[in-house]
């Protein structure tokens, strides 16, 4: 071997020996864990589920909108020098298949482009909303937390997604996430409670609602009545929390209930000039913010409150006491009953679609504490006041106010002197033929007076594969007053039992023989 084969065998032997720990130094780089995600402040997941016709209409793309609503407010309306550091935001979207297939996840880096895409899922499943917590639970941790959900409709649940059909006819179905589910998908996610939510959707101020998230949320917003088109104020409501993103949860809360006024309403008596799919400076608008105190015990006090005045118009005892046997209080003063849950009816516009299924629960004690404690004489029913049904509405409004921590109203509501918003409705129809199924699976629509010419919007899905009424949809406002047992009731839910005992008494104002071919409301 010569010398110069020599050199060169042994040059390469050292060349190779150099290489192996580069190539070591390689997979380690390559199994370096990536580092952990900064906690900040707040992280906001906003949950769009949005496979429904109510986001495809002539008035505009309600996603798009959104999204660049959010965009504007990390973006462009950000003053000198001015971070959003301490904020992190994820959207889901899931739009109809037949527009967009799979579900995308956006932040606020690129409101335009997705940081992943999942495969299609059904996004009224909870188990989706679980998956989409958990995400951002691993990926954008924060201090505090705050879930929006876009659509929805009281106690029916929300986010309705249509089925796996690509043709859409009338008889096609959505299907809606259960308040429950929503409950259960919190509680079960990695986060197990959450520090706000938001319930971007039609009535879901609701005393059902708010029961049922009791436990998994510390501070409940939403609105009472339908919410308009464009939705919650987005760019508003960003924009106060990046200025002050030190605000507590409950701050944050009363900062979205007024800019949901500001942003429908002209109320210093100029135009408010912000971006709307619908352009119109007055609409009927309420939104509320209440907290729901350790445990829930504020809602749970509450509801308790309620159910006390529940139990005296059913069975005339205080709270404490046995009940006996049914008291004609319900029949007797009917009447009374009846004016004051028209009254605590808000609204009554034209673009309120389900206002008269929902009046506000405290107007409707107020207003019957003063038929039957003040103005008894008036009705000529009773001959003196009933000094325990004004204890006990006390009591409740008391409770109630407690929870409360924000509440906000259009002007237009202020005029009129005929709506008196609290912030909170409960399912009160107007009679039982609102019970049947197809009253609450139907396609609802609405006239809107946008710029002085009525445009058509297509309403949600209320509800397909919800329970065939409200007594069987398992929440826990039907079932967990315990504060006596009811031996000679065929319910035990008073509330179901109030409907059935008021709406028999309008059918027998209407001189039916009987009541016998009147669908149940209740349980047997």
């Amino acid at each position: 071997m010569s010398m110069h084969r020599t050199k060169k065998t042994v040059g390469l032997l050292l060349a190779a020996l150099m290489l192996v720990p580069l190539a070591s130094m390689c997979v380690v780089a390559d199994n370096t864990p990536a580092p952990a995600p900064v906690t900040r402040e707040w992280t906001i997941m906003l949950y769009i589920g949005a496979d429904n016709e109510f986001y495809e209409n002539d008035d505009g793309d309600i996603v798009s909108f959104t999204l660049e609503q959010c965009e504007k407010a990390f973006g462009e309306d950000l003053e000198d020098g001015e971070t959003t550091d301490d904020i992190n935001m994820v959207v889901l979207v899931d739009k109809r298949n037949t527009v967009q297939e799979g579900v995308f996840i956006y932040d606020n880096t690129d409101f335009g482009t997705p940081v992943e895409t999942w495969s299609e899922m059904n996004t009224s499943d909870p188990e989706t909303l679980l998956t989409f917590i958990d995400y951002c639970a691993d990926n954008y941790p924060a201090t505090k937390t705050l879930l929006v959900t876009k659509s929805g409709h009281a106690w029916c649940g929300i986010c309705p997604d249509m089925d796996d059909d690509d043709a859409e006819t009338e008889s096609s179905e959505y299907w809606m996430m259960p308040i429950d589910g929503l409950r259960e998908a919190i509680a079960g996610s990695k986060l197990g409670h959450l520090d706000m939510i938001l319930l971007d959707g039609d009535n879901m101020a609701s005393t059902e609602v708010l029961y049922e998230l009791r436990k998994v949320v510390d501070v409940f917003v939403g609105s009472q009545q339908d919410v308009p088109i464009d939705g919650m104020p987005y760019r508003l409501m960003l924009g106060d929390l990046i200025d002050n993103p030190e605000m507590a949860p409950k701050e944050f809360a009363c900062k979205i209930v007024t800019d949901f006024v500001l942003y429908y309403n002209n109320t210093v008596g100029n135009k408010v000039a912000m971006d709307h799919l619908l352009a119109d400076s007055q609409m009927a608008v309420t939104a509320s913010a209440f907290e729901t105190g350790p445990d829930g015990e504020y809602v749970v006090d509450m509801v308790d409150a309620f159910m006390d005045i529940i139990r005296y118009m059913l069975y005339g005892v205080e709270p404490g006491e046995d009940p006996a046997v049914l008291t004609e209080w319900i029949p007797t003063l009917r009447p009374c009953i009846a004016s004051a849950r028209d009254f605590a009816l808000i609204g009554k516009m034209a673009d309120q679609a389900g206002y008269e299924w929902l009046p506000d629960v405290q107007s409707w004690v107020t207003m019957l504490q003063n038929y039957v404690c003040y103005t008894y004489e008036d009705w000529g029913i009773i001959s003196a006041p009933d000094t325990v049904f004004e204890d006990l509405a006390m009591a409740f409004k008391d409770k109630f106010n407690a929870s409360r921590v924000g509440m906000a109203q259009c002007q237009i509501l202020n005029r009129s002197g005929n709506s008196d918003p609290n912030g909170l409705n409960i399912w009160f129809p107007q009679n039982w033929l609102h019970w049947e199924d197809l009253d609450m699976t139907r396609t609802r629509s609405y006239a809107y007076d946008g710029m002085g010419s009525w445009v058509d919007v297509p309403r949600e899905y209320y509800c397909v594969d919800c329970p065939l009424n409200y007594s069987e949809v398992g929440l826990d406002f039907l079932s967990d007053y315990a504060s006596l047992s009811i031996e000679e009731s065929p319910h035990t839910e008073l509330w179901i039992q109030f409907y059935d005992i008021y709406y028999d008494a309008r059918w027998l104002l209407y001189s039916s023989d009987s009541g016998e071919s009147k669908p149940m409301t209740g349980r047997s």
